[in-house]
């Protein structure tokens, strides 16, 4: 018989499996905080670091770009916080920071913008989505989102969608 550990045991080796992440990979500066003053709407402060939220300002390739900043982040079903978001909760959350508001479920992100033909039409900044799943193109047939409590926020292929169609829009 496979021993199957506690929920309790899990959660301890997920939190120090989050601690053993590099502190110098979020010490880096964001190419986001050397925007003209102009552009800067708020200022919000997350683990010590100083994020500037934008005001629909930017490019796709820049929310891609800031999306990764989040590798390894919790998954918290119903989230949309950097405290623990689900996958359309990441995709909110990222696009809110260039001030552009989005519909909380997944389904409801696959009909914003403009509809994008094909993955090879793509740009990074594009939202993929279906009823089930959504993520940030970020380039190279690959994603960011918010995968599942195991794996938390990481970067995978556009397989993830599990060869369920999904739609690509954009909306910056």
């Amino acid at each position: 018989m496979c021993h199957r550990p506690s929920l309790r045991a899990r959660r301890k080796l997920l939190q120090r499996r989050r601690l053993r992440k590099p502190l110098m990979k979020l010490l880096q500066p964001s190419p986001l905080l050397l925007r003209q003053p102009a552009a800067l709407n708020s200022v919000r402060r997350f683990h010590r670091l100083t994020w500037v939220k934008m005001t629909g300002t930017g490019t796709g390739a820049e929310l891609a770009s800031f999306s990764l900043k989040f590798q390894g982040y919790p998954y918290v079903a119903g989230g949309n916080t950097p405290a623990g978001w689900d996958c359309s909760g990441f995709v909110q959350y990222v696009f809110s920071q260039f001030g552009i508001s989005l519909p909380r479920t997944s389904g409801a992100q696959a009909t914003v913008g403009t509809p994008v033909a094909s993955l090879a039409d793509a740009k990074p900044g594009d939202i993929l989505a279906n009823g089930t799943h959504a993520a940030i193109y970020i380039g190279n047939g690959q994603v960011m989102n918010a995968m599942n409590p195991v794996q938390g926020t990481a970067v995978s292929d556009v397989s993830v969608f599990g060869g369920a169609g999904y739609s690509i829009r954009r909306v910056m």
